[in-house]
């Protein structure tokens, strides 16, 4: 088997340095690295050329300024690869040396996707340790809020193309949005519960900050898979969005039409205790 692994990046040298690092350092090694940049950054050229230099994986520098974002350098990435699998990893995360020896295993014995166990490092947390439970279904998925991240699986790059990769105008969860079209698409998988790969926050970096794309893609995501989630979830990402399209609005009517629905979403109850909340507030 022949594994490329892509690595987009957006102007994050110092930590796109740190995730190439952990690719060369793996004990069953890469048969090639593509680094997909939609930021034409010089000083991210600049490493992957050193990279090149000296390590003896094959590297390639690809430029994106057809789909910018992550989810279109992972796909533009994969399309210019050459192996029949292909791993990604995100520039602000890294692996364990044993990454992709660990998945190559099940990999290799005809499973034709394969998840690790991670690390989740996020801001004033302690580390979590998380895995994926086995058998999970597309109904199940979300209730179980799945491990899959951009940067903890290994899957056939004829499997990948199938579904055709990551969406992306899906600009949240769109490592779940995969993982539920790829079971929807009859593909079996295997989870390695070690964890292998490390998921890293970093403040303002990622889409988590109340912003309009952000309720784009909720609105997507709910659009795609909203009949399939849980209740508590559907209404909790229902009432982030609405809240989020509240918050950006100057017209009044719009505004009190998204209160209105943001109402609803939240239930008779649910609004009650709010409104009382903030007259406790006031008082």
């Amino acid at each position: 088997m022949k594994i490329s692994v892509v690595i987009p990046t957006h102007r994050r040298s110092e930590l796109l340095s740190r995730a190439i690092s952990s690719v060369t350092a793996q004990v069953r090694p890469a048969d090639e690295i593509i680094i997909v940049d939609d930021a034409d950054d010089s000083a991210s050229r600049m490493v992957v050329e050193q990279a090149a230099a000296t390590g003896s994986v094959p590297i390639r520098y690809v430029r994106n300024t057809s789909s910018p974002g992550a989810c279109g350098s992972r796909n533009l990435g994969a399309f210019v690869s050459t192996g029949d699998w292909v791993a990604f990893l995100d520039d602000d995360d890294d692996w364990t040396p044993d990454f992709l020896e660990q998945l190559a295993r099940p990999a290799s014995a005809g499973t034709p996707l394969v998840l690790s166990g991670l690390v989740r490092h996020e801001a004033g947390h302690a580390p979590v340790v998380r895995a994926s439970p086995e058998g999970l279904t597309a109904a199940t998925v979300l209730a179980h809020r799945s491990s899959m991240t951009g940067s903890n699986f290994l899957i056939r790059s004829d499997l990948f193309c199938a579904v055709r990769g990551f969406d992306p105008y899906m600009t949240v969860f769109n490592d779940w949005d995969l993982f539920i079209r790829l079971i929807k698409h009859g593909a079996s998988y295997a989870v390695v519960p070690l964890p292998l790969a490390h998921w890293r926050e970093h403040p303002g970096e990622r889409i988590a900050t109340p912003s309009l794309r952000r309720a784009d893609g909720l609105s997507r995501f709910l659009a795609r898979h909203g009949c399939g989630l849980p209740h508590a979830m559907r209404r909790e990402l229902r009432t982030t969005m609405l809240g989020i399209r509240r918050a950006h609005v100057d017209a009044r009517w719009r505004y009190l039409e998204l209160s209105v629905a943001l109402a609803l979403a939240h239930g008779p109850r649910e609004s009650l205790s709010r409104l009382r909340g903030r007259r406790a507030a006031l008082a």
